[in-house]
This record gives C-alpha cells, structure tokens and sequence, in this order.
C-alpha cells in the first residue's frame, strides 16, 4: 500500500534546509467515515509511476471516496493500551 503525498525542501538564506511534506486526503470511504471525514488517498500499485514522476500520464487513483475503498481494507476497535491494538 502506498500513500499519495508530496514533498519538498526550502533552502533558508542561511543554508539551512528544512524538508517539509504531507499525506494527501480525500473524503473518507464507508470503512473510514464511523471514524473520521476524511483518509489518505491510497494508491494502486499500477499508478505509482505516474505519481513518482517515473512516467507521464493521469493517475486513476486520483482524489477521490473511492479511492482505497472498503474492498481488501478492515477495522478493528483499539484496546486503549499504548503501543498495542
């Protein structure tokens, strides 16, 4: 599983560089939304190219509620204890 996101890096006058980057989200699927609105939109496999640059094109995973749907994701309730789940 992937996770769609971008990155970055700014170069401070002073030479210092801070890199910087996000998880890109999207409304969250049916599994998701008793939990929270919104999800990191997942990536199939075959679009990982496209969204590393590696080849041109339009990515079929693109923002979206469908994207990483319910199919071959599950939940299950925490515990509460740190570190287990």
């Amino acid at each position: 599983m992937a996770l769609a996101g971008l990155w970055d890096s700014f170069k401070w006058p002073t030479g210092d560089i801070t890199p910087s980057y996000c998880i890109i989200t999207t409304a969250a699927n049916s599994l998701v939304v008793p939990i929270h609105n919104r999800m990191p939109v997942i990536l199939e496999e075959e679009d990982w190219p496209v969204w590393l640059g590696e080849q041109p094109g339009r990515s079929a995973s693109a923002p979206s509620p469908a994207c990483g749907g319910p199919a071959g994701m599950s939940a299950r309730p925490r515990d509460g204890k740190d570190g287990e789940g």
